[in-house]
């Protein structure tokens, strides 16, 4: 799992994202006694080189690439190389869409079956 970089204080203000997803980003620590940028322990991590994955991994979970499937006509888009993630479904339609996974043997994430 990739690694989530957000900015110090992010979770004690609500401008900068408590409660508040779209204000959640990464804003480099700049101060002159900010622990994080002085890389103190136990502190959040400081984005960096190094920390990217590589070119054929990135982007794809346990080394499959992605799909997202909310009906059963979007199954015919997965292939051997994919995982299948289930989008906003109710239940009846996600047991459905799980067990014509099953059936085709693909890769699936993100459900409790």
């Amino acid at each position: 799992m990739a690694k989530i970089f957000l900015r110090r204080n992010w979770n004690k203000y609500k401008r900068l994202g408590l409660r508040n997803k779209k204000k959640q980003v990464w804003r480099k620590p700049k101060g002159i006694h900010n622990k994080m940028r002085e890389n103190r322990r136990g502190y959040s991590a400081i984005v960096r080189i190094g920390y990217r994955k590589g070119r054929k991994n990135r982007g794809r979970i346990e080394g499959f690439i992605p799909v997202v499937v909310r009906n059963l006509s979007d199954l015919s888009n997965v292939g051997n190389d994919n995982i299948v993630i289930i989008g906003k479904v109710g239940k009846k339609k996600r047991q459905i869409i799980l067990d014509k996974i099953k059936e085709l043997n693909a890769h699936s994430i993100g459900h409790r079956s």
